[in-house]
């Protein structure tokens, strides 16, 4: 018996898939407690970085708007300003960096991995098992399944077992410390599945919400996907589903599901508060064809 769940929202519209791979013995919470430690540890040794280049910035001379080619972190920052530029790939519209102060690191956090590889953007993630695990067979494993009894893929799915090398799991780890932490709704342009898996929810963190379709079966990829505001993300709509994740829940969501996360002290009960020193944790993921010819490949789960 599966330990996956499939639920058609809005009478029938949006399949999901969700489970929760510690209740269903997949995997334990020590897994947990290794992907949390080596996503926090990145994205502290990220966060450092990008303060020391601030200080450097205020304290070196500046050439058209650069770090003068001797001080530290000139490399990363140019590295990262020409990748973005020249990358043309349909990953640019993923997860748009919003203009919140107070989220900018974590958008930092996921510009420098997709730039620079997603999992072998940081070593301590891209060295670690319990990653490698979960991206090459967790989430690989929850993709087939949604494409098969989901939205009943199935010659999609079979070109996935079959033809593994293909298709890739582009994976990245997204942190949120205490509140004023929010990620503005988005749709993940050019993935055949997307999902998420959470490894460290703290009481009082912010939950996910999934937005309905503007029309019956009808993806959400109009502009406001990308320019949602702080002020709409905090706004409630009566048609939303609000999923309050608990440590090993995978959900998994066709690509077009217009999806954020609102402010953690908006959204968490009037009695649990925000611990400002623990993060919320998670993993995102995009199933994409690399170079299996699939045509669009948002038209596989409409």
């Amino acid at each position: 018996m599966s330990h996956y769940q499939v639920q058609k929202l809005w009478n029938g519209v949006t399949p999901i898939l969700s489970t929760n791979l510690v209740n269903a013995g997949i995997v334990d919470p020590t897994f947990n407690d290794v992907l949390t430690r080596v996503a926090v540890a990145a994205f502290d040794e990220l966060s450092k970085t990008r303060r020391n280049e601030q200080v450097v910035h205020h304290s070196s001379n500046v050439n058209g708007g650069e770090i003068a080619p001797n001080s530290g972190g000139t490399t990363i920052r140019r590295r990262r300003r020409q990748l973005t530029n020249n990358d043309s790939s349909h990953n640019s519209k993923l997860n748009a960096p919003t203009k919140s102060v107070a989220s900018s690191m974590n958008n930092n956090f996921f510009e420098y991995q997709r730039t620079h590889g997603y999992r072998l953007a940081m070593p301590s993630i891209s060295n670690c098992k319990s990653v490698q695990r979960l991206e090459e067979d967790l989430f690989m494993d929850a993709s087939i399944h949604f494409l098969k009894h989901a939205v009943s893929a199935n010659r999609v799915a079979k070109q996935v077992t079959s033809m593994g090398g293909e298709f890739s799991i582009d994976m990245w780890a997204a942190v949120q410390r205490g509140p004023g932490a929010y990620h503005a709704f988005h749709v993940h342009e050019g993935a055949i599945v997307s999902g998420v898996y959470y490894s460290a929810c703290p009481v009082g963190c912010a939950p996910l919400v999934l937005r309905k379709p503007l029309l019956d079966g009808a993806p959400n990829d109009d502009e406001e996907a990308d320019n949602e505001s702080k002020n709409e993300m905090e706004a409630n709509h009566k048609d939303d589903v609000v999923i309050h994740p608990k440590e090993g829940d995978l959900i998994v969501f066709p690509p077009w599901l217009k999806h954020g996360v609102p402010l953690a002290n908006e959204a968490r009960r009037k009695d649990e508060a925000v611990a400002s020193d623990k993060s919320r944790v998670s993993w995102a993921f995009n199933l994409t064809a690399r170079l299996a010819n699939i045509g669009n490949p948002w038209d596989i789960t409409r």
